[in-house]
């Protein structure tokens, strides 16, 4: 991929990243969460939601912000910092 990728912060506690999602027409606040699943075969579900105006997150929303690329990127980058973050070093 050759798109440019919005700045993320990781949050501590989890494996959880945000990010801004930026068009001319709004920004929208991004959540990106991996939670483990199968802890035997180390299987991650991964969340894509919006932050809400009151603080609240959703996987349901449609926001249409028409950046599915940077999207797609972020995505990318999350999992792959997730991957080095879960992964452990070798002995």
């Amino acid at each position: 991929m050759n798109e440019a990728s919005y700045p993320f912060k990781r949050i501590e506690d989890r494996v959880t990243f945000s990010f801004e999602s930026i068009s001319e027409e709004k920004t929208i606040q991004k959540l990106v969460e991996f939670r483990l699943f199968d802890d035997a075969n180390e299987l991650y579900n991964l969340a894509l939601m919006d932050v809400l105006a009151e603080g609240n997150v959703s996987d349901l929303t449609v926001s249409n912000n028409l950046d599915s690329s940077h999207l797609q990127c972020e995505l990318s980058r999350c999992a792959f910092v997730t991957h080095h973050i879960t992964t452990p070093l070798p002995t």
